[in-house]
């Protein structure tokens, strides 16, 4: 008997020592580029702690933000009434670019009034794809900058399908990052940090490995 008690004991300890799996809704603009790179880059790096679930081309900036506020008050309602701590456990993101969408600011500002993260880029993700090839800090137009992508980028095709492989991309995700951090940094001395170009899904991509206790995130120094 005590035998089993011990033998329980050490179980318990083990299973407590277990994070909770953390659920990420990302509601994105692309077709096939965000979801399809948000999946891969889980796969990689959520080691089983974290799930995204992806909804595809859901619409300009205010039509993601609104169907993400529906989203949340509906996780919330589940999660009040769930005995399971991992109903909790939880986060909505809005994921769209700036392309030429009307109300993007406004669609930004009542995102983070209905505690939904939002994933912008500036003119658009392949942007953050660019990063890890090429140190971008030129204005350019979403279709050049596409052109540009598939030029360094295998597989990328800007007139079809336009999927991103984040497996050929990981090896340099922390020069990337810094890259994204430093243009943010050069953008805000000129009076607004999300002006193109821009973008910030390293910050969803950090929560996923954060939480999938994959590799430490790295300052690089640029």
């Amino acid at each position: 008997m005590a035998r089993n008690s011990r033998g329980n004991k050490k179980l318990s300890r083990r299973s407590a020592s277990l994070a909770p799996k953390l659920t990420i809704y990302a509601l994105c603009e692309g077709k096939n580029s965000e979801p399809d790179y948000l999946i891969d880059f889980c796969k990689l790096h959520g080691n089983g702690m974290v799930s995204v679930i992806p909804s595809r081309a859901m619409g300009v900036p205010s039509t993601i933000v609104n169907l993400a506020v529906a989203q949340i008050n509906k996780l919330n309602k589940q999660a009040k009434k769930s005995s399971d701590p991992l109903d909790l456990k939880f986060e909505v993101w809005a994921v769209f670019d700036e392309d030429d969408h009307p109300k993007v600011k406004e669609s930004i500002i009542k995102a983070k009034q209905h505690n939904i993260q939002v994933a912008y880029s500036n003119p658009c993700f392949e942007l953050w794809a660019l990063l890890h090839f090429d140190d971008h800090r030129q204005h350019l137009h979403r279709h050049p900058l596409q052109s540009k992508l598939e030029s360094v980028l295998s597989g990328y095709d800007s007139k079809k399908s336009k999927k991103t492989c984040a497996k050929i991309m990981d090896e340099h995700y922390d020069i990337a990052r810094a890259r994204a951090i430093n243009l943010e940094k050069e953008n805000k001395k000129v009076g607004d940090s999300k002006v193109n170009p821009y973008t910030d899904i390293y910050i969803l991509l950090d929560k996923i490995k954060i939480n999938g206790n994959s590799n430490k995130i790295k300052c690089v120094p640029l």
